[in-house]
């Protein structure tokens, strides 16, 4: 059984991309040999990543669950909507946390945006920090257009249905693909 992780990258009060995400963990979990857990990001407070020894306990904490997660998974989908023309600044403080969590870690990536570009600066932000962390990013990317009518009878949820289907398939071929090589 392939377990992949689908974390999601905001943590701002009506937040759109957590449908993305939970749309993505249940795509996965609908596939034989494949079961999606989420990680919301929302749930935790990680102060600016800082290598010092000085975290209080609560962080120290915090900082242990994700990277248990992060280990215990055999892929990791990340999830970042489009803030300020880049990934969310917290979720890339978070990813500093971690460094070989994701070496030879098979990396899905997916921006979200309520317009109609995907997100295509955190895409970049995203696919730039998986090649410097030195995961396996996944050649397939899911860029998320209009996401506030995911769930919804529009054209964009049509579109994104079929495309997040799409990747989800090729995440979990991927992942296997991996994780067979690392054997």
């Amino acid at each position: 059984m392939i377990h992949i992780l689908v974390v999601s990258g905001s943590n701002r009060n009506g937040r759109q991309s957590i449908k993305a995400v939970d749309q993505i963990a249940e795509i996965i979990n609908a596939q034989d040999g494949a079961r999606a857990e989420i990680l919301d990001l929302a749930n935790f407070r990680l102060p600016p990543f800082d290598d010092g020894d000085q975290r209080s306990e609560e962080v120290k904490a915090d900082i242990e669950i994700i990277r248990n997660q992060f280990q215990k998974c055999d892929g990791l989908v990340i999830v970042s909507p489009e803030y300020n023309g880049g990934m969310a600044g917290s979720l890339k403080n978070t990813l500093d946390y971690f460094r070989p969590e994701y070496s030879w870690k098979p990396f899905g990536a997916v921006s979200v945006s309520s317009g109609t570009l995907g997100g295509q600066n955190a895409m970049h932000q995203l696919v730039q920090f998986a090649s410097y962390v030195n995961a396996c990013l996944m050649p397939n990317r899911l860029l998320v257009s209009k996401v506030n009518e995911i769930g919804l009878q529009t054209e964009f949820a049509e579109v994104f249905d079929k495309n997040a289907q799409k990747f989800c398939t090729d995440m979990i071929r991927f992942t296997k693909a991996i994780v067979a090589a690392k054997v």
